[in-house]
């Protein structure tokens, strides 16, 4: 099941010369604050079980919007 979430509004809390920080409003079934970093890098894990296998879970994360 996929959500569609709205942002609602959005605000630059901090601008540095690597990061920025905004705190957006967004409407998922109910009114939620996320606190975004933004960023030039990013990291990243993945799960290799025993028997080499790739865990993974598609999960909507809100500073991408999908």
């Amino acid at each position: 099941m996929v959500s569609m979430v709205k942002r609602v509004s959005s605000r630059m809390v901090y601008s540095g010369k690597t990061v920025k920080l905004r705190v957006d409003e967004i409407l998922d079934r109910r009114v939620k604050i996320r606190e975004v970093v933004e960023h030039p890098g990013a990291s990243a894990i993945l799960p290799i079980k025993s028997n080499s296998k790739i865990l993974l879970i598609k999960q909507y994360r809100h500073p991408v919007g999908k």
